[in-house]
């Protein structure tokens, strides 16, 4: 639209941050895997398995009695970013917020496909 950043004024919550960037065209995601998938939260020592069509990781860990750090529950934030142990994660969506390779945000993960690069256990440090 061509507006100038000095006009531009926002206002965020926690760790989120705006930040401009080019208009380039979002990296291809992996498939969500299609096979359950274990999961261990390893900071709590809970495990449960993840099932097609059963939600986010956040939702997965809240069903396991967990309550870890959340806001948005669609990857704009980064309140809910947690470091991956082991496994690969992917999203239905881009992410809003800014995610290292070795980070999960929570709120709008699923494990990833394993053929896609994905293994046959995530360990995630919560």
């Amino acid at each position: 639209m061509g507006v100038p950043d000095d006009r531009i004024h926002a206002e965020a919550f926690g760790p989120a941050s705006l930040v401009r960037t080019s208009d380039r065209p979002a990296a291809a995601l992996a498939p969500v895997s299609a096979k359950p998938v274990p999961v261990a939260f390893a900071k709590s020592g809970k495990e449960a398995r993840w099932e097609p069509g059963s939600g986010t990781l956040l939702e997965l860990a809240e069903a396991r009695g967990l309550s870890p750090d959340f806001n948005c529950r669609s990857g704009s934030c980064g309140a809910c970013a947690v470091k991956i142990v082991s496994g690969k994660v992917t999203y239905e969506q881009p992410p809003q917020a800014k995610v290292d390779a070795d980070v999960a945000l929570i709120c709008s993960a699923f494990p990833a496909d394993q053929d896609a690069g994905g293994t046959d256990r995530l360990i995630l440090d919560v």
